[in-house]
Parts: structure tokens; C-alpha cells; sequence
């Protein structure tokens, strides 16, 4: 009995782990819907938080963060430092608050999103 329980639990916990993998990519077939959700949820926040320096012609750290295709590219390492602590060497937005964990989250589910 003790067999059956433990190899019961152990394929429980193996397809745990493997949705939890499977589920953690967001694949998107239609690129607009990616484009669209950039425009409603991610374009926002780099407004208010962003582009201030990583604009324009000369922008901080060469990223600019007024575009789709642009910050599409750098999600990663934007998100990187806006995770930051506050008083940590690299945090983002300079001289400004964290980022909220609602924002946080959009860009988590940007960089996640992928389209074919």
C-alpha cells in the first residue's frame, strides 16, 4: 500500500510540474494581439515611468522604451530592473517609485507572450 501511495504522489507531482511548464509561456498566434496588449497594458507604463530618459535621440543607457519593437527587445532586462529594491545599484526608474505589482505583472505577462 505504501508503494502505491508513493508513486501515486510522485505522478501527481511530475505532471504538477509539468503543466506549471507548460502553462508558464503564453504563445499567441495572432502578433496583433500581442502589439494590441503592448498598446493597452505595457505603452502606459512606460510613458508615466520610462521614457522621460529612454527616449528620444540620445537615450539613457542607449534603450528606448517608446516602442513596441524596442521595448519588446529589452523586456527582459527592463524587468530586471524594475524588480529591483529601492535603494539597489541599477533600480529602476531612477530617482523614482517601484513599480506597482499590477504593473510589474503586465510586464511579466509581456515577456512571456510570444507569437508565431
Amino acid at each position: 500500500m505504501t508503494k502505491n501511495f508513493t508513486i501515486t504522489l510522485l505522478l501527481i507531482v511530475l505532471f504538477s510540474c509539468e503543466n506549471n511548464v507548460a502553462n508558464s509561456e503564453v504563445v499567441v498566434e495572432d502578433c496583433s494581439t500581442v502589439e494590441s496588449y503592448y498598446n493597452t497594458s505595457i505603452a502606459p507604463i512606460m510613458s508615466q515611468k520610462c521614457n522621460g530618459c529612454h527616449s528620444g535621440n540620445n537615450p539613457s543607457a542607449g534603450l528606448l522604451t517608446n516602442n513596441y519593437i524596442d521595448v519588446k527587445g529589452g523586456i527582459g532586462g527592463i524587468l530586471n530592473r524594475v524588480e529591483r529594491d529601492n535603494n539597489a545599484p541599477g533600480f529602476m526608474p531612477l530617482g523614482g517609485q517601484k513599480l506597482s505589482t499590477e504593473q510589474i505583472s503586465f510586464l511579466q505577462i509581456f515577456l512571456e507572450m510570444d507569437c508565431e
